[in-house]
């Protein structure tokens, strides 16, 4: 089911960054990330259980960096999503 996904994600043409397993938020998943048009950074997760704790630290490894879209007298910004992206 989450390849389906994934799939779609993919033909949306945006960065796909698949994080894998994870425990956030009090949760464990799989969890992936993609860029829309604009440099927004969306995360998708799939919930499989809970988890004793907010987070493994996992997100750290999978920095999201969105690109801010350009205007006519400036180049892109950098934004630092959250490490976990869940707060």
């Amino acid at each position: 089911e989450l390849h389906e996904v994934y799939d779609r994600l993919h033909q949306a043409g945006g960065t796909v960054i698949e994080q894998g397993q994870v425990s956030c938020c009090y949760a464990k998943g799989e969890k992936a990330w993609i860029d829309d048009p604009s440099g927004i950074a969306w995360e998708t997760s799939f919930t499989t259980g809970e988890s004793t704790v907010y987070g493994d630290g996992t997100g750290e490894n999978t920095a999201r960096v969105a690109q801010v879209a350009p205007t006519a007298c400036c180049e892109p910004q950098s934004a630092k999503a959250t490490a976990c992206g869940c707060g």
